[in-house]
């Protein structure tokens, strides 16, 4: 008969087991670094009007930057928002309780009425980490252009274009013109007599023919005896074309999720002059992209189809896709956009 050897249990003590579990506590609770204080942003105002200003001038403003929090503050970078701003930062790390100033000039440039603009200041603030200031300006035009913007069109190359505008005082008062001057050496610019009050000048401008096509902008620039900041400017676009001619010039790719791809978009080349033309290489701009060429009609006209080699990258996408034939050494251009959702959630709401 077998007899079964009694099973012995041996338990620690209740407070060897506290004990155990008071060090454990210990030793993690000195591993554990302990919390870094962080430093909070705080502006004394959200932001500056810089009230009634003429064109081509500049206005500065001080901003004054608070760390209310306990630890540091680090200003990582300021986002002007626009060119027609600059900004100077005299302290890019600011103790708890102290200030820094930020120094922001406006210039209006060519702006005619009301403006607003943010500006963005990054901060090691992890509870606002990119704050925004505004800036405002009520900008009042010294000079007026009629038209604001000179547009001359599709040009055919080898031809001339000549339009005409005219420059008035804002208000009224008779001024002369001393000089014009162009960006481009193609395009000039002369003023006839002024009206019978002296506030009012018409501009004769011309663009001498060219043997490249593509898009055309360039500025003329006014010199007058107004003792002003800045020289009123006209802008003047247009664009110059061959019997090679690409539609659309414009293309929107679409907008997709993250791991999508666009779907294929088809343009046409057509050629109404009287030589054959082919093309040479097709340069999407961007290694995403690729475009192949149909023929649909030998020398007078092709598609283009473009397509994506992978999923593009989220975020916007501009690209100017380049089409080189035998017409002209200037490429035909396209300009191309899209958007790649960050996240299909976003893109539900």
């Amino acid at each position: 008969m077998n007899q079964q050897m009694p099973t012995t249990r041996v338990f620690a003590p209740t407070s060897v087991i506290c004990a155990w579990l008071l060090f454990a506590a210990c030793v993690a609770w000195a591993a554990a670094p302990p919390a870094v204080p962080a430093g909070r942003i705080a502006f004394d105002e959200p932001g500056f009007n810089f009230g009634v200003m003429d064109q081509q001038t500049e206005a500065t403003h001080v901003f004054t930057l608070r760390n209310t929090g306990a630890g540091p503050l680090r200003i990582l970078q300021v986002f002007p928002g626009c060119s027609c701003a600059a900004t100077e930062l005299d302290s890019s790390d600011i103790p708890p309780g102290g200030s820094a100033r930020l120094m922001v000039t406006f210039y209006s440039g060519n702006f005619n009425g009301a403006v607003h603009k943010t500006m963005t200041v990054q901060s090691s603030d992890p509870a606002r980490p990119m704050a925004t200031l505004e800036l405002r300006a009520d900008v009042q035009p010294v000079f007026i252009f009629t038209p604001a913007v000179l547009d001359l069109g599709p040009i055919e190359r080898g031809q001339t274009a000549t339009r005409e505008v005219t420059m008035s005082d804002a208000k009224g008062r008779p001024f002369a013109i001393k000089s014009i001057s162009s960006s481009l050496t193609n395009l000039t610019a002369t003023a006839a007599a002024p009206g019978r009050d002296g506030s009012t000048h018409r501009l004769k401008v011309a663009l001498a023919p060219q043997s490249r096509t593509g898009p055309l902008v360039g500025n003329v620039e006014v010199t007058t005896d107004r003792k002003v900041a800045g020289k009123p400017i006209l802008l003047v676009i247009g664009s110059v074309v061959g019997p090679v001619r690409v539609t659309p010039t414009a293309i929107f790719l679409g907008l997709v999720g993250p791991g999508e791809t666009f779907p294929p978009k088809k343009l046409t080349v057509q050629n109404t002059g009287p030589k054959p033309v082919e093309i040479k290489a097709v340069d999407p701009g961007d290694p995403v992209l690729k475009a192949m060429v149909t023929t649909n009609a030998p020398g007078r006209e092709f598609t283009v189809e473009l397509t994506t080699r992978r999923a593009p990258a989220p975020g916007w996408m501009r690209r100017t896709l380049h089409i080189f034939t035998s017409d002209s050494d200037a490429p035909l251009e396209v300009s191309l956009s899209g958007i790649v959702r960050k996240n299909t959630e976003a893109g539900a709401k």
